[in-house]
């Protein structure tokens, strides 16, 4: 009876061992994928939880500055009723903002 228990024993062991090499492998394999995440909004390497708190609020608040800014134009295209004058640079396409 102890022969029989310590066979089904290590029968158990042997199939954990194996689920657990499995495991490692798929953690193994789902930490190189991470690794070459690739934004879908840009195309640039993604930045997995290194966006600081203040970053974020910062890219919130510059997306609805530029909602801002945006509509802001589109008033000023219509009161004058044509294109925007060269002088006045057309941000509203995401280009970058002269410091």
């Amino acid at each position: 009876m102890k022969l029989h228990q310590t066979q089904l024993e290590r029968h158990e062991n042997s199939l954990f061992r194996h689920e657990n090499d499995k495991l490692r492998a798929e953690n193994v394999s789902l930490r190189d994928a991470m690794r070459n995440l690739i934004c879908t909004n840009c195309g640039c390497p993604a930045i997995i939880g290194e966006i600081s708190l203040e970053e974020q609020h910062l890219r919130i608040e510059n997306a609805c500055l530029k909602d801002e800014l945006d509509k802001f134009l589109g008033r000023l295209i219509t009161s004058i009723g044509g294109p925007i004058p060269p002088q006045v640079p057309n941000y509203s396409l995401g280009g970058p903002i002269p410091r």
